[in-house]
C-alpha cells in the first residue's frame, strides 16, 4: 500500500534501529558513576535526533498520503504520537544532581497540515542546512523544497564555510553538536565575517539546555528550535528570518544608493564656482564647499551662522567703510550683524562687499525640512560693469568731468540751499584748433582744461563739461560742507 513511500519507510526503520541501539548504550552509560554533563547532553542529542527522524518522515508520509493508502493513516499517527511521548523521557536523562525537567519543549501534532507556499519574494532565497545527520538534513531540505525554496546541504562546518564563500546564502539552519567544528564555533565564525555576518542563522538541534540556547542567541542566532521539528513552527521561523534578511538587503541597498547620491552631490557642490552652504533649522552649518570656506575662513571653525559672521566681521573679511576720523564702532558691528541675519532668515537676495574688493551676491532658499541653502556668487565683474555704466551715464567720457545731466541734477539739489557761485567757461577759437591741428589735439586740449578745473576747485565743488568747449563749475560758499 505504501510502495511509493518505500524510501521513507526504510529511513524510519533505520532511525528506529539506531534509536534502539543508542538507547541500550545510553542505559549502560548511565550506570557509570563518572558520567558528566557533556556525555549526558550528547546522549539526549543523539536520541532526540533519531526520534526526530522517525517522527519527521512519518509526518511527511501523512502529508503526501494518497487516497488509496488512507487506511494506513491511523497507524502512522500512532507512530507520531508514540515518538512524541518519548521526548519527556529522553529529557530526563541527566545526572542525579540535575533533576530539573526540560523547560523548552514544544510538542505539536501538525502532521495533517500542508506545507505552505512561499511568496514570490522568497523564490530567489537559498537556504543552507548544516547538520552532521543525513536524516535531519534530508527532512529539513525536503520540507523546504516542497514549499518552493532552494536548499543546499553541508555535513560539516568547514564544508558550510566553503559553500558560503562560493554562493549567496540567505538563511542558515545550523545544528549545534557536530564533529570537528561545532555549531556554536561556526556561528561565532560567521558573525565575525565581514560578508556573512548579516546572514540570519536558525539553530536547530536536539540539545535543549537553556545554557546552550542562551549561548547561541548571544552569539548572534536569530532563534533556536529543538528537534523533532514542528513543520508549522519551522516554516514560521524560516519566513521570519527570510523577511529580516530581505529587509537588511533592502536597507543595505538603500544605504548604498544614499551613499552614492551623497558622493555625487558632494562632487557637484565642489565643482561649482559659487560658494555653497546649507544651514539647519538652528542655523548650524551642515555642509559647505571649498569655495564657501575660502570666502569665509571662520566657517572652518565656527559651527553657526551668527558666529561665522561675527568672527569674519572682526577678522576684517568684509569691507567696512570709514569716513574721516570715524571708525567702525561696536554698535555698527551689531547693526551690520542684525541686518545680515535678517536677510538670511528672510530668504532675501542681497550683495555684500568683501575687504579685497570682491562683490558677492547672496541668495538663500528654504528646503522642505526647514534648512536654509545659501549660494554666494562672485559678481565683481558684473558690479564693475554696472558701476562703469553708471559712471558713463553721469560723466563725460573724454574729460571724466560730470556731464550735462549730472550737472543739472547737482544744480537742482544746490538751489535753495547754501549760497554758491556758478562759473561758466567757453573756449574761444577752439574750432580753429580742431581745424588746424586735428581732433586729437582738440581732445587733448579739452582734457587739459578739465584737469585745470579739477585742480583749481575744492573737493566739495562740482565741475562739469556741458558739451563741445563749454565747461561749468559750482563753487560752494562753505568748504566744510558736502
Amino acid at each position: 500500500v505504501l510502495a511509493e513511500h518505500r524510501s521513507d519507510l526504510v529511513r524510519i526503520e533505520g532511525a528506529a534501529n539506531r534509536f534502539a541501539l543508542q538507547l541500550t548504550q545510553s542505559a549502560q552509560r548511565c550506570l557509570e558513576t563518572d558520567i558528566d554533563d557533556e556525555s549526558m547532553s550528547r546522549m539526549r542529542h543523539d536520541l532526540r535526533g533519531q526520534v526526530g527522524a522517525i517522527q519527521g518522515y512519518t509526518e511527511l508520509i501523512l502529508e503526501e498520503l494518497s487516497a488509496s493508502a488512507a487506511e494506513c493513516a491511523p497507524s502512522l499517527r500512532s507512530i507520531v504520537h508514540l515518538t512524541a511521548g518519548t521526548l519527556p523521557l529522553i529529557d530526563q536523562l541527566r545526572p542525579s544532581r540535575d533533576s530539573a525537567p526540560a523547560k523548552l519543549r514544544q510538542v505539536f501534532s501538525s502532521h495533517e497540515e500542508q506545507a505552505p507556499l512561499y511568496e514570490a519574494q522568497y523564490h530567489d532565497s537559498t537556504i543552507l542546512v548544516i547538520d552532521d545527520s543525513a536524516d535531519n538534513r534530508h527532512l529539513m531540505s525536503r520540507r523546504l523544497r516542497a514549499a518552493g525554496l532552494a536548499v543546499c546541504e553541508s555535513s560539516t562546518g568547514s564544508e558550510g564555510l566553503r559553500i558560503l564563500d562560493e554562493r549567496r546564502i540567505d538563511l542558515i539552519l545550523l545544528d549545534v553538536q557536530m564533529p570537528g567544528m561545532t555549531g556554536l564555533e561556526l556561528l561565532a565564525h560567521i558573525k565575525r565575517h565581514v560578508v556573512h555576518a548579516d546572514i540570519p542563522v536558525l539553530v536547530i538541534s536536539a540539545v535543549s539546555e537553556v545554557e546552550t540556547i542562551a549561548d547561541c542567541i548571544t552569539a548572534g542566532a536569530e532563534d533556536y528550535l529543538a528537534t523533532p521539528l514542528n513543520p508549522i513552527v519551522l516554516h514560521a521561523r524560516v519566513k521570519a528570518s527570510l523577511d529580516k534578511k530581505l529587509l537588511r538587503d533592502m536597507d543595505r541597498a538603500r544605504m548604498k544608493q544614499l551613499a552614492e547620491a551623497r558622493e555625487e552631490l558632494v562632487a557637484a557642490i565642489e565643482s561649482i564656482d559659487d560658494g555653497f552652504a546649507i544651514f539647519d533649522q538652528e542655523e548650524r552649518l551642515v555642509r559647505a564647499n571649498h569655495k564657501y570656506h575660502t570666502l569665509y575662513p571662520s566657517s572652518l571653525t565656527q559651527p553657526k551662522l551668527e558666529s561665522i559672521l561675527r568672527a569674519d566681521r572682526q577678522g576684517d573679511v568684509y569691507f567696512q567703510e570709514r569716513r574721516g576720523r570715524r571708525s567702525v564702532t561696536e554698535q555698527s558691528d551689531e547693526n551690520w550683524l542684525s541686518l545680515h541675519l535678517a536677510r538670511h532668515r528672510g530668504l532675501d537676495e542681497f550683495t555684500e562687499r568683501l575687504r579685497d574688493g570682491r562683490w558677492i551676491e547672496i541668495r538663500t532658499a528654504k528646503t522642505p525640512t526647514g534648512s536654509i541653502v545659501s549660494v554666494h556668487k562672485d559678481v565683481t565683474a558684473r558690479k564693475r560693469d554696472e558701476e562703469h555704466l553708471t559712471y558713463l551715464a553721469h560723466h563725460d567720457p573724454l574729460t571724466g568731468l560730470a556731464n550735462r545731466a549730472q550737472f543739472e541734477s547737482t544744480l537742482q539739489d544746490s538751489i535753495g540751499g547754501e549760497p554758491f557761485a556758478l562759473l561758466y567757461l567757453d573756449l574761444d577759437g577752439f574750432k580753429s584748433v580742431n581745424d588746424t591741428l586735428g581732433h586729437r589735439a582738440g581732445d587733448e586740449l579739452l582734457r587739459s582744461v578739465a584737469k585745470i578745473m579739477t585742480e583749481g576747485t575744492r573737493q566739495n565743488d562740482a565741475t562739469a563739461r556741458l558739451g563741445g568747449d563749454e565747461f561749468v563749475a559750482i563753487l560752494r560758499s562753505n568748504p566744510a560742507q558736502h
